[in-house]
Formats: structure tokens, sequence, C-alpha cells
């Protein structure tokens, strides 16, 4: 018996105030993997996850080696992303909620007649 597959969660939607605060959803991009087979001096890819890597591979080594590993076989994988990467992303936003927050503040300000 196979379990149900699971589906990513859809992007987050926000309203039009949240739009104009926070700008659009940060989304991160999919990495993408490669496989490169020494002896033969083919790059296969890119895919979308280490699984079909995995099975791209199995089925290279079946195919074209007998199932031995070839000398030189290497997966490449995406670097990872710099330590700060989503804060960068995420900045346009804090600018926008720290004006919002600057106008809500001069605005009691003016009302209360500090």
């Amino acid at each position: 018996m196979t379990t149900p597959r699971r589906s990513l969660p859809a992007p987050a939607r926000r309203g039009l105030l949240a739009q104009l605060l926070f700008g659009k959803p940060v989304v991160a991009a999919a990495e993408k993997h490669r496989y490169h087979c020494g002896v033969c001096r083919v790059t296969y890819g890119p895919v979308g996850s280490k699984g079909e890597l995995y099975a791209l591979r199995t089925w290279h080594r079946g195919d074209k080696h007998g199932g031995g590993t070839p000398d030189g076989e290497k997966i490449i994988s995406p670097p990872p992303p710099p330590p700060f990467a989503k804060l960068r992303a995420a900045g346009a936003m804090f600018k926008r909620t720290f004006v919002a927050v600057g106008i809500v503040c001069m605005v009691i300000i003016v009302i209360v007649g500090w």
C-alpha cells in the first residue's frame, strides 16, 4: 500500500495593506543538482531533488557501467546560501514597516498635541 504524496504549500497570499507594507513574499529558489560521470565525461541534470539525482545516478551506473561505480563520478550540488540572505531579502519589508510606524507615531503626536 502506498502513502499519498504531500504537495508543497502554496505561497502565502497577502492583502493589499500587507503587500504595501511588507512587499511580495520571499520565495527561496529551488535547488539544482547535477551528476557528472568522469569515465563517460557526461553531466546529467539539473534536477530539483537529491532523490531524483540518486535515481539518475543509479540508472546511469546500471545502463552504462553494469552497476559498478565509475571512477571520477561526482554529484554537483549548489553552494549553500549566504548566512544573512533571508534577512537581506526582507530588508525592504523592514524599511517599509519602520516608515509606517514612524508615520503612525507622528499622527498620534499631532493629534495629542505634544
